[in-house]
């Protein structure tokens, strides 16, 4: 795709008279950098002397003004439809626009409330991280003292057999000695 510049478009006046030639509105620089279309023709003029001095006169844009005037209710007509698009082209514009201000500040909104929830997330990962770690070092500790509850408990059941291995050999004597002295052993 290549951009071009498009020659400006050459319109006579029109007067109580008719239509007449002026190229005033049109600078010899405009002529030179864009060039002046002529619709009777369609050529495209970039000097504004020789546009002025031999084109205006030639047979063909004359009866090109005389046809203008022939012409002049459908171009009223035409001018009166173009104001009409123009106008419904402004307000499809202004409508088109305010939807895309809308659709921005909602895209905008949207965008802010993903951040606040992306924000959210981060610190919900970061607390549970915190409470796994937390977790982890609570069931370490309660492995250890798990672990210590073993060593002692196999301890006191090692202690408690002894004990009751010396109190079955301390009630064995005593029944011997009830014996030996003539009381009834229970």
């Amino acid at each position: 795709m290549e951009l071009s510049i498009l020659p400006l478009d050459y319109y006579p006046v029109e007067t109580n008279e008719g239509f007449q030639d002026t190229v005033d509105e049109f600078t010899s620089l405009q002529f030179k950098d864009f060039g002046i279309k002529c619709n009777c023709n369609g050529r495209v003029y970039y000097n504004k002397y020789t546009f002025k001095a031999q084109h205006i006169k030639t047979q063909k844009h004359q009866e090109y003004l005389k046809t203008l005037i022939d012409d002049k209710p459908n171009l009223m007509k035409t001018l009166k439809e173009g104001q009409k698009t123009i106008k419904t082209l402004k307000i499809q514009l202004g409508t088109s626009e305010l939807k895309l201000n809308q659709t921005l500040q909602k895209q905008k909104k949207i965008s802010e409330k993903m951040d606040s929830f992306m924000n959210e997330i981060l610190e919900l990962k970061t607390q549970l991280l915190d409470r796994d770690e937390y977790i982890k070092d609570i069931e370490e500790k309660h492995e250890k003292e798990k672990q210590c509850l073993i060593k002692e408990t196999a301890k006191y059941k090692s202690m408690f057999a002894k004990y009751e291995e010396k109190n079955n050999k301390t009630e064995s004597i005593l029944k011997q000695f009830m014996v030996v002295y003539d009381y009834e052993p229970e």
